[in-house]
Formats: C-alpha cells, structure tokens, sequence
C-alpha cells in the first residue's frame, strides 16, 4: 500500500491543487472512496488525524483526499466564485480515472464527508448518482440553500446564493425519490452536536419519501472523539456496498 501526495493542475479553478491517494497493493482495478473533510481542515485530514491508511490497510480500497479550502463543494455563483463541484467532478475524479488502475463506473466509488465534507457527499452522490453508488455523511452541515442559519459570514452568505433546486439536500432527496440508480446513503451525528436537529430532520425526510438509508445517533458532540469514532463505521459502510468484505471495525 502507498500513501502519494499529488499536485495537479484543476482546470475548474484555474489553479494548482494537492490531494491524497491511497494506492492498494496489487494490479486492480480498484474502488474507489472519495473523502472529503470539513470547513477547518484539509486533505491531510485523514491521514494525520483518523488512521485512514491503517482503516483501509489490506483490503483493496483505493482512497482519494481532495482538498477544496472553505467551498462546501459547490459551484460558487458569486462574482469570483470557484467551481469546486466542478472540480472535484471532472477534475479530481477524473485525474484519478486516467492515472490510476479504478473501477470506472459507479459499482466502484463512493463519496463520504466529515462536517462540511458531509454535506458535499451528500451533495455529490444525489446530483451524479450515474458516478456514485454509496454516500457517508459524519456530523454533516447539511444547511447549505436550505437554511442561511451558519455560524461563518461566508458560508451564510454562500448559501444565500445558492439556488436550491440545485444544492438543497431536501430538494436533491425528492429529485431522487422519482427513480434513477439506487444509492446506499448512512448518515451519522453526535447527541451533544449542535447539528443534531438538522440531521435528524433529514433522516426523517429521507424516511418519508422513502428512501432507504441508515441512521445512527451516538454520544458526542461536533468534534475529533465523535469523527474518531465514527470514520471507521463510515468507511466499512462504504466498502461493503463497493463489494468489499473484511471491515475496519474488525481490524
């Protein structure tokens, strides 16, 4: 297994860029998991803080860590806004696609997020279930264009420009509660974090229009022990819908 730092150049955003790619032992093809971190962190993330190579270590998932600074993975409409949807889909992905031995299809990737990278998850996997077949959400700001109640001036006044029928995870539910691609979604937060409301709100929204998902509720607030806690339970969520056995959970 491998642990590569890449720079690459993300046409989306007219810029150099770096992520992390955790490469398995072994030809491939591989599936593939998109990790997407929150509004304070970066790409380093998962690597420095949540173990990610041990999580992963021996079972043929390759592991992708974008970083994307504070743009809750969104085509930002304001004048010097940054394509960061557009970046990730086609830049990231598709930089992963040509350079590496993957699954080119949806039965191979997911997307899972912490925080603000729950919410762009989320967000991925509803608008391009044709890339996505499973999705992870850990104590997701799932606010953006649905509710401009956010803590950063920014991400207020970036959600108050979004166009819902295009970011709104309620919106993106009920699109794909028409028909289209099945997709597995887990969703999970802490009793003691703040965002708990808003996730269980939209479990139940998930619940009433019919799509099948997996909630958890667990002791904890929005912070490190509940995201050490819940990376694992996320990732084995993801690896056995992308036909993977052995779980992190189990070591």
């Amino acid at each position: 297994m491998a642990l590569c730092t890449i720079h690459f150049r993300s046409e989306a955003i007219q810029k150099d860029d770096t992520m992390q790619v955790i490469v398995p032992d072994g030809p491939g093809p591989f599936p593939v998991l998109y990790l997407l971190h929150g509004l304070t962190g970066d790409y380093a993330w998962w690597s420095r803080f949540l173990a990610v190579e041990r999580l992963v270590a021996d079972r043929g998932l390759m592991v992708v860590m974008p970083d994307t600074h504070r743009c809750c993975y969104v085509n930002d409409p304001r004048p010097g806004g940054f394509a960061y949807e557009d970046h990730i889909i086609p830049d990231v992905l598709g930089f992963v696609d040509r350079v590496f031995p993957t699954i080119r299809d949806r039965r191979g990737r997911a997307v899972a997020g912490i925080s603000m990278g729950g919410y762009g998850a989320l967000m991925l996997a509803l608008r391009h279930p044709d890339l996505f077949s499973a999705t992870a959400n850990i104590s997701g700001s799932l606010l953006l264009a649905h509710d401009t109640v956010h803590r950063d001036d920014n991400i207020r006044w970036l959600s108050e420009a979004m166009a819902p029928e295009e970011y709104d995870l309620w919106r993106l539910a009920e699109r794909h509660a028409q028909g289209g691609p099945s997709l597995a979604i887990r969703c999970s937060c802490g009793t003691e974090d703040g965002l708990l409301g808003y996730n269980r709100d939209w479990s139940a929204h998930l619940t009433r229009l019919g799509i099948a998902h997996e909630y958890v509720e667990h002791p904890g607030a929005h912070d490190w022990t509940s995201w050490v806690a819940q990376t694992p339970a996320a990732i084995d969520f993801c690896a056995q819908h992308l036909g993977l056995g052995a779980t992190a959970a189990e070591g």
